[in-house]
């Protein structure tokens, strides 16, 4: 199994960011590592998700994955992984 899915399923939660302001996004990361997550996900459609995650990256990417969800394109994925995501997900695939 993948490092990333063995963590999640040792812990068995993935806490959805959809919405939330940019400035709580560091904070609430660091709330919910503590509280044992097991990985984070910043919704692409939230409000400058791609600096989120970054900056989550940078400060919790050691302790936990810091992924991308409601990617809808190639290239919305290709900038998540720039920006730092672990991994990945979407609500459909469109071949």
């Amino acid at each position: 199994m993948h490092t990333i899915l063995e963590h999640i399923s040792q812990t068995g939660v993935v806490a959805i960011l959809r919405g939330v302001e940019p400035s709580l996004l560091v904070p609430l990361g660091r709330a919910l590592a503590a509280a044992g997550v097991g990985a984070i996900e910043i919704t692409l459609n939230s409000e400058d998700a791609l600096s989120g995650i970054a900056a989550l990256q940078t400060e919790l990417g050691g302790k936990l994955p810091i992924g991308a969800g409601t990617v809808m394109t190639g290239d919305a994925a290709r900038a998540a992984i720039e920006a730092g995501a672990s991994f990945v997900l979407t609500p459909h695939l469109a071949i």
